[in-house]
This record gives structure tokens, C-alpha cells and sequence, in this order.
């Protein structure tokens, strides 16, 4: 895809402002039923962002929380909101940030309860989300659990999208652009 990884680094700026400005600071119930209905003591938010789903695994009681995101800024702000609230309550709290690095190169062997990547995997190319599944299931511990979602067909940000070859879109919704 002609200038994908440029297009793809132009953006990362935008996106990182968009999650600091924008409003998601409640969990997403499917993820609230996923992390609730299970008793995981380890977990990995993969895009985590500014932490909303971390906080929903801190009071479900997990002690190991690893969140990944590839903007500095967003790891920040879940640092601070977070980070003592984890730790009195007996829990760790490990931000990394995954710009240019796979996953391995950030958490080496480490491996965990679940995996949780929400709202995330469609902002990569098909064959990066395809990698980035077979590196999940790699760091989960036996009897591990992935929870993840995909953008539809039918999805709002793909209406009016310019498809720049099948299955890869540049949105062009007012509210996505700079």
C-alpha cells in the first residue's frame, strides 16, 4: 500500500491528541462482563490509552496490570490516575510504550491471564493484526483468555471511508480528522 507506514506515523500525533481530548473514561461493558466474570491476576491492556480498562481490571482485583500503548502522552495521564490506587491495593501497575517495538521487545517472556485489546486492531493493516494475535496467545499463560474486537462493514468510520485496497480504509469522518 503506497505510503501506508507514512500515513500511519502522520497520524499517531492526531490519534494521541484525540485520546487526551476525548471522553472515553467509562470501561466498555463487554469488557467489564470479560474482566468480572473471570478472577485473572495478571492482565495486559494492549492500547490501553489513557487506562480506562485498566481501572476496571484494578477493581476487579487483579495484581498484575500491564498496560501497552504506542503514544507516551496517554501512558502518562494512566500513570497518574492510577498508579497509586494500584498499588495500595496490593497490585502492580506496568505502562510501556510499543512505538516501533513488537511486544516481545517490550515485556520479553512475560506471559499473562488475559489479553485485552478494545478499539484498537482496526487502526493497523490486516497482516499487523494478524501478528499481533499469533504475539497475544505467545505471552498468555495456560488457559489464557484474548478478548478483542473488530470495526464492521457496516461500521460509521468506514461509511465514508476512501478504501485504499480491501479491507484497509483512510477515514475521512470530520470528527477523525485534524
Amino acid at each position: 500500500m503506497k505510503n501506508s507506514f507514512k500515513d500511519y506515523e502522520t497520524n499517531l500525533a492526531k490519534w494521541e491528541e484525540l485520546v487526551l481530548n476525548g471522553d472515553l473514561i467509562y470501561p466498555n461493558e463487554h469488557v467489564v462482563r470479560f474482566i468480572f466474570k473471570n478472577k485473572f491476576q495478571s492482565a495486559l491492556d494492549f492500547g490501553c490509552a489513557t487506562g480506562r480498562h485498566l481501572e476496571c481490571l484494578n477493581r476487579a482485583g487483579v495484581k498484575k496490570i500491564i498496560g501497552v500503548d504506542i503514544n507516551q502522552k496517554p501512558l502518562e495521564v494512566a500513570f497518574a490516575r492510577l498508579n497509586e490506587c494500584v498499588e495500595m491495593g496490593g497490585g502492580r501497575l506496568i505502562l510501556l510504550n510499543n512505538k516501533n517495538k513488537s511486544l516481545k521487545d517490550i515485556i520479553g517472556g512475560t506471559k499473562v491471564d488475559a489479553i485485552l485489546s478494545w478499539g484498537v486492531l482496526h487502526l493497523f493493516t490486516p497482516n499487523i493484526v494478524v501478528n499481533l494475535l499469533s504475539e497475544f496467545k505467545n505471552h498468555l499463560n495456560k488457559n489464557g483468555k484474548i478478548l478483542v474486537n473488530f470495526r464492521t462493514q457496516n461500521d460509521s468510520l468506514k461509511n465514508d471511508a476512501i478504501n485504499l485496497e480491501p479491507n484497509v480504509y483512510k477515514v475521512t469522518k470530520e470528527s477523525h480528522k485534524d
